[in-house]
């Protein structure tokens, strides 16, 4: 891939920053980032990684459609301007952001003409800055493209000091793996020795309705092997399961990745098609579809009927299961991303008006018709050894009412807002 970097730009703002620190409008935790969830978003396939390549310093790898950010692209053009902005945060609650800097990329044409495309660019180690807000954007359009990076300190056991190849030399990205692709992985500090690896095995059924009565989530993972991969070798997954990866032999986990079949994040596997229908089903009404021997059949008698028409079951299938596959880009942990509780909340009740971050939990609001709030979900994050981002739903009976009119929708033929 050819591309050609600009030298990075500091901005006035930047330099007035290391001096005294700028005061931003409001805090990260006060702003909508309702656009890191959003059909757009997903459309144009944004993944992110962070690589700790030395004590002061990292680099960002940034892949995603050029199809969605390049969205005019005139062949007498013959390179494109890419833009990015990032700015460092001590936290999502600061109110004053400690520095930032702007990076311009040069992409030749035949590169905004490809399905998919990675670039890259570094930024210096700054102590107590834990979070990173990127932007970027076409030079000649005003639409941004945001992500929120978190920072982590440089070390041996850091999830940020390993790399992650895919096959074709590109810097894997999502946030989980192929079985049966080979995979080449490095550690910034250790790139001559070996890496043991631990795998994990859990079984994870889907979330729970909304309003259910569920105790706080807890994860009982069963270690069921270990190997070592050789330094800048391959390596190939066949089991599904979550994959531990350290240059520590004390320990099990600095970086984790879940390993999941070739199709994903789509699912179309009549088996899975008919699992994902767990949210809209009664308990008898699913347990006689387990007993089927045709899922295909029932998947598609299952929408025929809530449809009347073809046509119309064609339309609910691809809402439907778009938004299990939007579940999966987004949220996938170490479970699937539809099962989570962030997955269940946006397929049955579609993106949130307004999402705010805090350091330890997240809140969803939907409005309603007239503009005013009509549902609030609350998501804590979980603290475990295997993922950074997985949270869970603050569950409440009083959600019962509007589960069940949105469920009520789908069945009925509609698709809820």
């Amino acid at each position: 891939m050819s591309i050609k970097t600009c030298p990075v730009v500091f901005t006035f703002l930047a330099a007035i920053c290391l001096i005294s620190g700028c005061k931003v409008e409001d805090k990260l935790s006060h702003k909508n980032f309702k656009e890191l969830y959003s059909q757009d978003v997903e459309e144009t396939e944004l993944g992110s990684r962070v690589f700790n390549h030395a004590l002061d310093s990292f680099t960002i790898f940034l892949s995603f459609k050029p199809e969605q950010v390049f969205q005019q692209v005139d062949p007498s053009i013959e390179v494109y301007q890419l833009n990015i902005h990032a700015t460092y945060y001590e936290n999502l609650e600061a109110s004053v952001l400690i520095d930032s800097f702007t990076v311009k990329q040069n992409l030749g044409i035949i590169e905004t003409q490809k399905n998919r495309i990675q670039v890259s660019f570094k930024g210096p180690q700054i102590g107590n800055a834990e979070i990173m807000e990127v932007k970027f954007r076409d030079a000649r359009f005003a639409q941004e493209f945001t992500t929120l990076l978190n920072l982590e300190e440089p070390g041996i056991d850091c999830d940020q000091n390993y790399l992650p190849f895919k096959s074709n030399g590109t810097i894997l990205t999502e946030d989980f793996l192929k079985i049966n692709s080979p995979y080449r992985i490095i550690h910034s500090e250790f790139s001559g020795k070996p890496i043991y690896v631990t795998q994990y095995t859990g079984s994870f059924s889907a979330a729970l309705p909304t309003f259910a009565n569920e105790d706080e989530f807890s994860y009982d993972f069963q270690v069921d092997s270990t190997f070592m991969i050789e330094p800048n070798q391959p390596v190939t997954f066949t089991n599904s399961g979550v994959y531990a990866f350290s240059v520590d032999t004390f320990k099990r986990v600095g970086m984790a990745l879940v390993a999941v079949k070739s199709g994903y994040p789509k699912i179309s596997n009549p088996v899975e098609m008919m699992e994902a229908l767990r949210y809209i089903t009664s308990n008898f009404e699913y347990g006689g579809m387990e007993e089927a021997n045709d899922p295909k059949k029932i998947v598609d008698e299952f929408w025929l009927q809530r449809a009347g028409s073809f046509e119309r079951g064609k339309s609910l299938i691809q809402s439907y299961y778009s938004r299990i596959e939007r579940a999966n880009k987004m949220f996938t942990s170490f479970m699937e991303g539809w099962k989570t509780d962030r997955g269940l909340v946006s397929i049955i009740h579609g993106e949130p008006d307004w999402v705010y971050k805090n350091p330890k939990s997240e809140e969803w609001i939907y409005l309603d018709r007239k503009g005013n709030k009509a549902l609030s979900f609350y998501f804590l994050h979980l603290n475990n050894p295997l993922s950074a981002k997985h949270f869970y739903l603050i569950r409440d009976p009083e959600f019962r009412e509007s589960w069940n009119n949105a469920v009520h929708d789908w069945r009925s033929g509609k698709i809820p807002e």
